[in-house]
C-alpha cells in the first residue's frame, strides 16, 4: 500500500459524532467532567456497558455546572442530526448529571429534552419515564413554592400530550405515573434511592425531594387507578429492610415512604410506618431520623382523631433535650417547632388552654430554620434545603392556624 493510499484511508475513515466530540473536547483540553459524560456515552454507544450503571455513575460521581449540562446537550442536539441513538443516550447521562448538580428547573429542563430524545430514538418506555419526572417537578413546585398555576398548569399539559402522542405506540400504552410492571414496589424503592442523597452524614434534608416524588406515585396509584395502596407499602417496606440491610439509608427510605403517607392522609399506614423507624431500625428518641419519627406519628394519631394517643407519643420526647440540640442541629430545630405546633393543637383538641407563648416559639424556630433557605437555588443542595424549609413552613402554618 502506498503512503497516498494509507493517507486516503486515515482521513477518509468514518468517526462517529460522539467520537468527534471526544477528540475535540480533548484538544482543546476541556473540563473532566463533560469529558466523562463524552466518553460514557460512547462505551454505551459501543454496547461496552450498561446503561443503568453509567447513569448511576453520572448520578453519584459527577458534579457539572448548568453551563457544562447546556454544552452536552448542544452536542446531543448536533449528534442528533447524525444518530437519535447517540442524542438519547448523551441525554440519559446529561439528565441524571442534572439530578445530582441541579435545582428543580433545570432538572425539569433536562428531563423534558430526554424524553424528546427517546421518542426520536424509538425509546418509549424511557420516554414515558421522562416525562413523569418533568411533570413530578412541576407538581412539587406548585404544591410548595410560589408559581403562576396557570404557567404551571401549561406546561404539564404541554409533557402530558408530548407522552400522548406516543403512548399508542408504546408497549402497554400506560399512563405517565402508571408502573412499568408487576413489581410495583421495586420501581418506587427505585425512585427513593435515585431521588435520595446517599453519603452517611445526609439526614432528612436529603429525603425531601423523595417524598414529595413518591406521594404524587401514591396520589396516582389510589386516587386514579383506585388501587389499594397497602399491599405495595408492605412490600415496599420489607423491600427496603432486606435490599439496605438495617443500615441508616435503610431507616432514611422508611421514613420517606411514611412521610409521603403522611402527604397523601394516609394516616394508620404512616403511623405504623414510623413506629416502625424507632421500634426496628438504628435510631430512638433522641436521634434526630428518630425525633422526626415520632412527632409524625404522634400528628397521624391526632388526624385519625386520637388525642390521647398523640400526646402519649409526643410525652416520650425530652424537650430539654430537644431544645439543647436545636442550637446545635437544624433540623431538631425544625422538628421542635413542629413538636410544639402539634403538642399546642393537640391540648386545645383536649380542651386544655394553649401554652403561653407558644407560637412565638414556633415562629422563632422556623426563622431559625430559614437561614438554610436559598433566594436563587441553582445546585441541589441549595434545592433539597429550600424543599424542606418550604415543607416545614406548610406543615407549622396549618399546625399553627385559629381554631
Amino acid at each position: 500500500m502506498t503512503n497516498e493510499e494509507s493517507s486516503f484511508i486515515e482521513v477518509g475513515e468514518f468517526i462517529s459524532p460522539l467520537e468527534k466530540f471526544i477528540r475535540q473536547h480533548k484538544r482543546r483540553r476541556g473540563s473532566e467532567s463533560i469529558l466523562g459524560l463524552l466518553e460514557a456515552a460512547l462505551r454505551l454507544d459501543s454496547q461496552k456497558t450498561e446503561l443503568a450503571r453509567e447513569r448511576e455513575h453520572a448520578r453519584r460521581e459527577t458534579r457539572v455546572s448548568l453551563a457544562e449540562l447546556e454544552m452536552i446537550a448542544e452536542l446531543a442536539a448536533e449528534a442528533g442530526e447524525e444518530n437519535y441513538g447517540q442524542q438519547y443516550r448523551l441525554m440519559e447521562l446529561a439528565q441524571a448529571a442534572a439530578v445530582a448538580s441541579c435545582a428543580l428547573n433545570a432538572r425539569n429542563l433536562f428531563s423534558g429534552r430526554l424524553a424528546v430524545a427517546a421518542k426520536q430514538a424509538g425509546e418509549l418506555e424511557r420516554a414515558r419515564v421522562a416525562y413523569a419526572d418533568a411533570i413530578e417537578g412541576l407538581q412539587i413546585r406548585g404544591r410548595l413554592f410560589r408559581s403562576d398555576p396557570s404557567e404551571l398548569l401549561s406546561a404539564e399539559q404541554a409533557l402530558r400530550e408530548g407522552w400522548d402522542k406516543v403512548k399508542p405506540r408504546a408497549e402497554g400504552q400506560r399512563e405517565v405515573f402508571d408502573p412499568a410492571g408487576s413489581d410495583v414496589a421495586a420501581e418506587w424503592m427505585d425512585i427513593i434511592m435515585w431521588n435520595s442523597d446517599l453519603g452517611s452524614d445526609h439526614g432528612l434534608l436529603a429525603q425531601a425531594d423523595a417524598t414529595m416524588r413518591i406521594a404524587i406515585r401514591l396520589e396516582h396509584w389510589t386516587d386514579v387507578r383506585g388501587e389499594a395502596v397497602a399491599p405495595v407499602v408492605e412490600k415496599l417496606r420489607a423491600r427496603c429492610e432486606a435490599s439496605i440491610g438495617g443500615s441508616m439509608l435503610a431507616t432514611r427510605c422508611l421514613v420517606t415512604l411514611a412521610d409521603a403517607l403522611i402527604e397523601v392522609g394516609q394516616w394508620d399506614l404512616a403511623a405504623q410506618v414510623h413506629r416502625d423507624v424507632v421500634e426496628k431500625a438504628q435510631v430512638d428518641e433522641r436521634h434526630p431520623t428518630g425525633i422526626h419519627a415520632v412527632i409524625q406519628e404522634s400528628y397521624c394519631h391526632l388526624m385519625r382523631g386520637d388525642v390521647r394517643a398523640c400526646q402519649a407519643r409526643l410525652k416520650i420526647l425530652d424537650t430539654r433535650f430537644l431544645e439543647k440540640m436545636s442550637q446545635l442541629v437544624i433540623t431538631v430545630a425544625a422538628e421542635l417547632a413542629r413538636y410544639y405546633a402539634l403538642d399546642r393543637l393537640a391540648r386545645c383538641r383536649a380542651g386544655e388552654p394553649e401554652p403561653a407563648g407558644i407560637r412565638g416559639h414556633v415562629n422563632d424556630l422556623l426563622r431559625r430554620v430559614s437561614r438554610i433557605v436559598k433566594t436563587d437555588c441553582t445546585d441541589r443542595v441549595s434545592y433539597l434545603q429550600t424543599l424542606f424549609y418550604a415543607i416545614l413552613a406548610r406543615d407549622l402554618s396549618a399546625l399553627c392556624a385559629p381554631l
